[in-house]
């Protein structure tokens, strides 16, 4: 799809405040957010600036581009206060706001006093998950990694989680409460902790909830490594439903959290307000239980068929596929979350047929020749073929019920979709090792040119960016050097950049709170990404993206590149 055009020096911006874009649940909020700015005219300015408070005092120092909010032509802005808030708390972030007195401002994640907000009914999605672990799965023993205890979200999981135990009858057990930060490593700390300081075993933890995805991935991976069987001797589930999700091994249930949707509705909310029409009122978005191996689905989905109640149990095979086909596309459908596109029209169609000529015993191995063909398409129309894995998972708990009849159109089924998933997981893998060569071997290619230019002749840089930046999704750019580390809003001086012209950027000054209407981003599309950069715990300068598409980590790759320029440009 192509982005609109705007003329930069008159269309209002709204300002989106987050961490980082290396997060895939902030990822899906911004694209959520870039989504609902593609039917306005104004531009959407994503400003990465790091969690408030932080630990690292390279990432706290990078909170100084925050105060760009205040820059010419911005309207108003979304604060993602479920992420830089998470050290500080919603007091303390309410506080710091006041610096920004006058400028519409909504929160997205947390409620804020004061301010227009929209969150996730976390609370609900971790009861959800509970109830699922102790009804479904018979666990009682439920350990739980809690996030920053600083986090309003982390802390409504925590006690959502003990609430939930309550209501199953379940007194909570304080040991199996395990600190996390929200990043992988604490799950896997987590799991240290638990085992070898607090000695917990298979015989005294039958499940592990942690309170975002990262540290389930993390838990998942040192479980694993200590040769403990997931789902079969503990089983793990996490929360937010990012990317990774799908991709760990085992596939991680978990309760996915509505991020594009947050967005979305975090930028009507501020449109609202900075048009006089906004609610006091909380808008609260629901939450869903993603089912997948790693709580032992997959082994019982065959046992809940069979106790299922169904109305055509009675009937044939085919007729039931025939009375269940529209839910069954439906749910194909919701599972590949609009991803496979590029597999043409019905397909969900086209892979149940192919199914059923398995079933019929017409030449076993259609349905995985036609789902590697489909999933083929999709790789060369350039789409994402990740989420086949939860189209198959979708198809047999769709299809399970109507052979609980027929053992034979049972095994076939089993068989069709087992060879289905290796086809699935064999196609994908191949499909991201190669994406990740790829794009590594052409920034490695474009980081030495740059490194090149800035020793040979620094005069060269924005020649090299104007190359070969465009190839990477995009169109223009701006890297500004701080005049002065405790003054973000003054001079700088724009180092090297481009526009979509064929302009050049010349080692010119400039004022940092104007970059976002520099002339140079005229006629780009309306999203720009404002990184700010620092070195040594200092703030250093600013690297400004105007770009249709986001790829999160590589964009905070070229945020270290440009780090690197930055040093090497004051040490000359």
């Amino acid at each position: 799809m192509t982005e609109p055009r705007t003329n930069r020096a008159h269309a209002p911006i709204h300002a989106l405040l987050i961490d980082s874009l290396d997060d895939e649940h902030e990822v899906s909020v911004v694209r959520g957010a870039l989504a609902a700015m593609r039917d306005g005219s104004s531009t959407l300015l994503c400003i990465a600036g790091g969690a408030l408070g932080h630990a690292d005092p390279d990432q706290a120092s990078r909170n100084f581009a925050f105060d760009l909010l205040r820059s010419d032509g911005v309207r108003g802005g979304v604060v993602l206060s479920s992420a830089i808030g998470n050290s500080i708390g919603p007091v303390r972030l309410v506080e710091w706001l006041t610096r920004f007195a006058g400028i519409p401002l909504c929160s997205a994640g947390v409620t804020l006093a004061g301010y227009p907000s929209v969150r996730v009914d976390n609370a609900a999605g971790i009861r959800e998950g509970v109830r699922h672990l102790v009804q479904v799965h018979g666990k009682r023993a439920i350990g739980f990694i809690r996030g920053p205890a600083a986090s309003a979200e982390a802390e409504e999981r925590l006690e959502a989680y003990r609430a939930g135990l309550r209501a199953e009858g379940i007194e909570p057990d304080d040991r199996h409460v395990v600190d996390g930060d929200f990043e992988k490593a604490s799950g896997v700390q987590a799991v240290k902790i638990l085992f070898d300081q607090r000695r917990a075993s298979v015989h005294t933890l039958d499940a592990l909830f942690a309170a975002n995805d990262y540290m389930a991935i993390g838990a998942l991976e040192e479980l694993l490594r200590r040769g403990i069987q997931v789902p079969e001797q503990i089983a793990v589930v996490g929360f937010d439903d990012v990317d990774s999700a799908r991709n760990a091994r085992p596939a991680l249930t978990t309760i996915r959290q509505p991020a594009e949707p947050l967005g979305r509705a975090a930028i009507a909310l501020l449109r609202n307000l900075c048009d006089g029409r906004a609610s006091d009122a909380t808008e609260l978005l629901a939450t869903e239980l993603v089912v997948r191996r790693s709580c032992g689905c997959v082994a019982t989905d065959l046992a809940s068929a069979a106790g299922a109640q169904f109305a055509f149990t009675s009937v044939g095979v085919e007729t039931a596929f025939v009375q269940r086909r529209q839910i069954m596309t439906a749910e194909l459908a919701r599972a590949a979350h609009g991803t496979l596109g590029g597999a043409g029209t019905a397909w969900e169609s086209r892979l149940i047929e192919a199914l059923l000529s398995d079933l019929r015993g017409e030449g076993f191995g259609r349905f995985s020749s036609k789902l590697r063909q489909m999933l083929q398409g999709v790789e060369h129309s350039g789409g994402d073929a990740s989420a086949a894995p939860e189209v198959i998972a979708a198809l047999r708990r769709q299809a399970l019920p109507c052979v609980t009849g027929d053992p034979v159109a049972r095994d076939r089924l089993e068989e069709a979709l087992h060879d289905g998933q290796l086809v699935a997981a064999s196609l994908v893998a191949e499909v991201a090792v190669a994406r990740i060569q790829r794009s590594s071997t052409r920034f490695r290619s474009f980081a030495r040119r740059v490194h090149a230019a800035m020793f040979r002749d620094p005069g060269q840089l924005s020649q090299v960016l104007a190359e070969t930046l465009p190839s990477f999704g995009i169109e223009a750019c701006l890297v500004a050097e701080l005049s002065a580390a405790n003054d973000p809003l003054g001079d700088g001086r724009i180092l090297c950049g481009f526009g979509p012209s064929g302009q050049r950027a010349t080692n010119e000054r400039c004022v940092l709170r104007a970059l976002g209407v520099h002339p140079m981003l005229e006629n780009t599309s309306r999203s720009f990404f404002l990184l700010p950069i620092a070195l040594g715990g200092k703030p250093t300068g600013i690297l400004l993206l105007s770009t249709a598409t986001i790829d999160g980590r590589m964009l905070e790759d070229l945020r270290d590149l440009f780090g690197t320029v930055l040093g090497l440009s004051t040490l000359g």
